[in-house]
């Protein structure tokens, strides 16, 4: 068996904890999923619907990741000692804005000013 110092054991179990709710949360997508599948069961898709290469669930959880950055990206911003790079954020933080650019993407031609 291998002797782990303080901070192997430290590591170790935290890594343990981040895999515990990475488990968690895969769990709560496939449930989001489960729980849409089964309200939808009865819709027929339209034929010249757009295919997706992820589920609803996993669409979700992107957004709420996205949400939570556009947050406390505005928190950071906001503060009176933030760095002028913070403060530069505060354009690219309106709802307009971030329905008009994709996390990854960039622009998202798609979008009009319309909504």
């Amino acid at each position: 068996m291998i002797a782990f110092s303080g901070l192997d054991a430290t590591i170790t179990t935290v890594k343990r904890a981040i895999d515990r709710h990475n488990q968690r949360r895969n769990d709560a997508v496939e449930a989001i999923d489960e729980a849409l599948l089964a309200r939808l069961v009865d819709l027929a898709p339209r034929a010249n619907a757009s295919h997706c290469s992820a589920t609803r669930g996993p669409m979700i959880d992107r957004l709420s990741i996205l949400s939570l950055k556009v947050h406390h990206m505005g928190l950071a911003a906001a503060r009176p000692d933030a760095a002028t790079q913070d403060r530069a954020l505060n354009p690219y933080l309106s709802r307009e804005t971030i329905g008009r650019v994709a996390p990854s993407n960039g622009p998202n031609p798609a979008a009009t000013a319309d909504g």
